[in-house]
């Protein structure tokens, strides 16, 4: 068992054990590690979205509850619709190269950039590259999942 040390006042030292992880039901390791691919994707391709997958990787039925973590992607070409929410995104960019809408114009984004979303603000993302447009999106766990 692992353990914390703890510092009390006038110096002495308490050792506590640490507390276990929470489990969850069907569950042998609380963790969640596993390649996003994994899970089945969601296709988006109509009017307002065209040539985007999208992947709940970690939500409420993993016990998550704060956060909810979607991994999209967005083939060459294609975009999210534009929209705006009660909710903000946090955004990092993980493959390709695209852009962003926010406040009237686009920004480039590519492998490495992150993005903050606020509430209420009108946001789209597109792919202006030629690979996948890959990005791991957090939404607060009150949100629609996908």
């Amino acid at each position: 068992m692992v353990n914390d040390l703890i510092i009390r006042p006038r110096g002495t030292l308490k050792v506590a054990p640490r507390k276990r992880s929470v489990q969850y039901p069907g569950r042998t390791d609380p963790m969640k590690i596993m390649p996003y691919t994994d899970i089945r994707a969601t296709h988006f391709d109509n009017d307002k979205a065209k040539g985007v997958a999208g992947r709940v990787v970690i939500g409420k039925n993993d016990g998550a509850g704060s956060f909810c973590m979607r991994i999209f992607e967005i083939a060459a070409g294609g975009n999210t619709p534009m929209h705006s929410h009660d909710w903000e995104h946090e955004i990092f960019f993980h493959a390709g190269a695209g852009e962003i809408y926010n406040n009237g114009k686009w920004s480039p984004v590519k492998a490495g950039s992150v993005a903050f979303i606020p509430a209420n603000e009108e946001h789209q993302i597109r792919n202006s590259g030629r690979e996948l447009l890959i990005f791991a999106c957090l939404i607060p766990s009150t949100a629609p999942e996908l």
